[in-house]
């Protein structure tokens, strides 16, 4: 299958490329794989090749445009090299667990090679037991979490002992690449600067419009107030501050995955009457307090984000659909409960208004793409200072999954801490939840009191939360 017709990044695609102009705004996600097994690298390197000849997400490189106005489009990389993307390392004998995680949070944070195609996956070997890990990620401008589920479904096998793929050469496949495309009429200088000017005045002519009408102000019927109002709450107000505990920040990384059972957690929440996200959002904000309270530290109000889903069945390839959404989280003396239903308050609310804009990030993108990129990046990672943490949570597959023939026992995801002090993300797996924690160790000086801190407040609440 050939690859040869670029097009350009979508405003959603763009804004998440952008941003990352900042290196505090990195914005690599990916998942932690315990592995019951090490799979056999040629099988694997077969899976893997083939999954690129199929998705062009995995054989696309951005190429920035050299006019003015222009945005960037995806191109397939004609020098691609499966190498680069596929990785095998091996721990040194007698490593620790500690070992394996310094290794892993230097491998997502690794930054990606902006000229290749903006995924990696990376096996690790050497474990005491004869279990593997292997880390894989992706730069968030190709897919969100659901999305990366979605891409993720061309590498993996749903059955025990499935036969093991035929021989693939990729070597043709990318030669087809390397066929010169038909090629758009040269577009001048003069032409870009028309197509641009048309979207800044189309833009501004929908929200004239829309000023126009006091009626469709007050519904916010329109995409673009509608953007502008998701955009103006997701960043927090000038009177918001990060916690005094937690404003320090760095471009340093640090990952702890964690599992936990999933019927024992959907049980909690079914007898709060709350939702599996609200419990989880409402822990967090009460290890929050509890770590605080150990560094004699009071917070009235801790400022959150989660993500929500803007995802439907009609999105086909679509592989972004999601809005953050800043969350006030009470602090002092409230109760778990107190903290989860005010979350899920405010999260009905926002999904309530979201709920007939579906391409609300692409408005955001389009709105944010009329701001120079640099100043874009600099005004968020001012904001996202504003932030302590950030949540998301992801339903994944409740069935067990395969890679090359080995079993995948545990799966964590790891989201993107992007300028805040950290990410904490959940994902369903087989009866089981990973929990992933990304954070910055000059935000959070404390990591090990954090941790212990979010194993507490689970057991209170009868879940069993296993650090890895």
């Amino acid at each position: 299958m050939m690859f040869c017709v670029s097009r350009r990044l979508s405003d959603t695609e763009q804004l998440l490329w952008s941003l990352e102009q900042n290196p505090n705004l990195g914005s690599t996600m990916g998942a932690l794989l315990v592995l019951d097994g090490n799979p056999d690298p040629e099988r694997l390197r077969t899976t893997v090749a083939r999954a690129v000849a199929n998705v062009s997400a995995l054989s696309e490189r951005v190429q920035e445009s050299s006019l003015p106005l222009d945005p960037p489009s995806w191109v397939p990389d004609v020098y691609f090299d499966l190498d680069h993307h596929l990785r095998f390392v091996r721990l040194p004998t007698n490593s620790t667990n500690d070992d394996l995680m310094r290794m892993v949070t230097q491998v997502i944070n690794d930054p990606f090679d902006r000229t290749r195609p903006l995924w990696q996956m990376t096996l690790i070997g050497g474990l005491r037991s004869r279990k593997s890990v292997m880390v894989s990620k992706l730069h968030h401008s190709i897919a969100d979490g659901a999305g990366a589920l979605k891409l993720a479904e061309h590498l993996l096998e749903f059955v025990a002992d499935a036969p093991a793929p035929e021989p693939f050469d990729l070597g043709p496949v990318i030669d087809g690449w390397s066929a010169p495309p038909e090629e758009p009429p040269n577009r001048s200088m003069a032409d870009t600067i028309r197509l641009g000017a048309e979207r800044v005045i189309g833009f501004l002519n929908d929200a004239v419009g829309t000023l126009n009408e006091p009626t469709k102000v007050a519904t916010a019927g329109s995409d673009v107030v509608k953007a502008a109002r998701a955009f103006v709450e997701t960043i927090p107000g000038n009177d918001r501050k990060a916690s005094p505990l937690l404003a320090e920040r760095s471009r340093n990384r640090r990952v702890v995955a964690m599992t936990a059972p999933l019927d024992p957690m959907k049980e909690a929440a079914r007898s709060r009457e709350l939702s599996l996200n609200d419990l989880f959002v409402g822990a967090t904000g009460q290890a929050m307090t509890a770590y605080h309270a150990a560094n004699d530290v009071d917070v009235d109000a801790f400022t959150a984000t989660a993500v929500i889903s803007t995802r439907s069945a009609d999105d086909g390839d679509r592989h972004n659909a999601f809005v953050p959404v800043t969350l006030t989280v009470p602090g002092g003396d409230a109760t778990l409960e107190e903290q989860a239903l005010a979350v899920g308050h405010q999260v009905r609310a926002k999904r309530s208004e979201l709920a007939d804009s579906p391409d609300m990030l692409a408005a955001i993108g389009s709105m944010a793409g009329l701001i120079p990129s640099a100043l874009m990046a600099n005004v968020a990672v001012e904001q996202a200072s504003r932030v302590d943490y950030a949540t998301s949570n992801l339903p994944g597959p409740p069935i067990p999954m395969w890679i090359a023939g080995t079993k995948i026992k545990q799966l964590v995801p790891i989201g993107p801490v992007s300028g805040t002090a950290f990410n904490f993300t959940l994902l369903s797996y087989d009866g089981s939840v990973g929990l992933g924690l990304h954070l910055d160790p000059a935000a959070v000086a404390n990591p090990n009191g954090l941790v212990a801190a979010i194993v507490d407040v689970f057991a209170e609440i009868g879940v069993t939360v296993t650090v890895l």
